[in-house]
């Protein structure tokens, strides 16, 4: 050891230090272990007269120091290793592995795999700070002009319009963790709860502008909504190429929509299929492998100017006559794109909730939402992409 063997001549010096050690172990050398006794250590412990159990008293107390915590009136630590009946081995508990210390990298916090929300990335408008149920005019036709002959009547004509409503819908969850769990756990057991509800609920929003039904409180995303664009590929599924990707810009625009800040989002096997398509000709992909322009105005991550993004939030367990597990892409000017915010997130953890009688923790999480498309015309969605 570090201080001179005789622990008698100076018993509550306290200056042993071996904090290279794991918890419980003390440094000693071949013949401090050899001559500590536990016998020693228990008598004196008993009678209080250290005077014979030096060595012992000061592994005690460096262990206590280890751990921050003195033992109980008269008790004493013993070191974890004083066995030599084996070589210190960590591959055996009984030789060595039982004193090797976990660490736990907090800041290495490994999540769960998620899909990605991809919805907010794309830029659609948000109406916060909302208040009450909201009904916003909109013009369906314009009045329509006539030449007429001299002396001639113009005809009467005007204009029709409708409204676009949003009305306060909320997705929640719930969750439930022990007291022992707060307690003991690094990092932060509600943090990483808190995040977790966030994050799904950030999901669920994401899902239900894509794709959400309009029935069971849902709002209507753009898949299900009226007056999108379709476009079908064949009679069980077909191959997404760029002709096809091609073909929902067209519909979109075709509809008077301006494009061109207008961007696709579809599934990962959807895309790449895509990417996997190669030009007529030159044999050479349609999207180019490095940062710059492909052999068909694409690169890597755009077709003809309009960006490119994958979530697997969309659909991909589309069935159309035999095909199954087909896949969804979206083509749309997203800021038509209605996100209407009532509040804030809101998480509330209740220590009085239904784990009371054993000191567990409920948190909630609330988002009070509601979504709309401004105009259906300017998506266009393809359903029955047969990518694997």
């Amino acid at each position: 050891m570090a201080t001179p063997t005789n622990f008698a001549s100076a018993p509550n010096t306290g200056s042993w230090q071996s904090s290279a050690n794991p918890t419980g172990v003390v440094d000693f050398t071949r013949k401090e272990q050899n001559d500590y006794s536990i016998c020693a250590a228990i008598n004196a412990s008993v009678t209080g007269d250290w005077s014979n159990a030096g060595l012992e008293r000061a592994a005690s107390k460096d262990i206590a120091r280890q751990i921050g915590r003195e033992p109980g009136p008269g008790g004493i630590y013993l070191p974890a290793n004083l066995s030599m009946r084996a070589p210190y081995a960590v591959g055996a508990s009984s030789t060595g592995g039982s004193l090797v210390a976990t660490n736990l990298l907090a800041s290495s916090f490994i999540d769960v795999l998620r899909n990605k929300a991809r919805v907010f990335d794309l830029g659609p408008t948000l109406l916060t700070g909302l208040v009450g149920n909201v009904s916003i005019p909109r013009q369906t036709s314009a009045t329509s002009s006539f030449w007429v002959a001299e002396n001639g009547s113009i005809s009467e004509n005007e204009a029709t319009f409708d409204t676009v409503s949003l009305t306060p819908r909320t997705v929640g969850a719930l969750s439930t963790y022990s007291r022992l769990m707060l307690l003991q756990s690094t990092p932060d057991i509600e943090m990483i709860v808190r995040n977790d509800l966030a994050t799904i609920l950030a999901l669920a929003i994401d899902k239900a502008a894509l794709s959400g039904t309009g029935s069971s409180n849902q709002p209507t995303g753009i898949l299900n909504s009226t007056g999108v664009g379709s476009l079908a590929l064949g009679t069980n599924g077909g191959t997404f190429d760029l002709d096809a990707a091609l073909n929902l810009r067209k519909q979109v625009a075709k509809a008077n929509v301006d494009t061109t800040g207008g961007a696709y989002l579809m599934t990962e096997s959807a895309y790449f299929q895509l990417v996997s398509q190669k030009a007529s000709g030159s044999g050479e992909y349609v999207f180019s492998s490095e940062n710059g322009p492909g052999p068909a105005g694409m690169d890597a991550h755009k077709i003809h100017g309009c960006p490119v993004l994958t979530s697997q939030q969309l659909p991909s367990n589309g069935t159309k006559g035999s095909g199954t597990s087909l896949s969804t892409a979206v083509f749309g000017r997203w800021s038509d794109l209605l996100i209407g915010q009532w509040g804030a997130l809101e998480i509330l953890p209740n220590p009085y909730g239904s784990g009371f009688n054993n000191g567990s923790v409920d948190i909630r999480a609330m988002q009070t939402i509601d979504i709309a498309v401004r105009h259906p015309e300017s998506f266009a969605k393809c359903t029955d992409i047969a990518a694997s």
